[in-house]
């Protein structure tokens, strides 16, 4: 991966559309946004396999919050209507935040 700048450079060259800002945060570091903050983005790209879905660790459950705060106040209103991209664990995050049960997956 490093060989294509990290998963920041991939994953920007993939989505990154004209006029935007990316900004880079490591959750696993304890740095996340306010959720008033992080509801005025117009978007998250949350990537990682550093943890799974079922994982308990505080970082992993201060994302799913923040996650929950902007997927809610996206769907109260059309002004803060965040994309979100992500990667297969983003995914099952998602699921995990919506209450959705999570089967374990394939290691191969």
């Amino acid at each position: 991966m490093m060989k294509y700048g990290g998963y920041f450079a991939v994953f920007r060259a993939l989505l990154e559309e004209d006029g935007e800002r990316w900004r880079v945060y490591s959750a696993v570091r304890g740095e996340l946004h306010a959720d008033a903050e992080a509801v005025g983005f117009d978007g998250f790209v949350i990537s990682g396999r550093c943890a799974d879905a079922h994982g308990d660790e505080p970082w992993i459950l201060a994302l799913v919050d923040l996650t929950r705060h902007v997927h809610a106040a996206r769907h109260a209103s059309p002004v803060h209507a965040a994309r979100h991209r992500g990667s297969r664990e983003h995914r099952r995050r998602r699921q995990r935040l919506r209450g959705m049960s999570l089967g374990e997956l394939p290691t191969s």
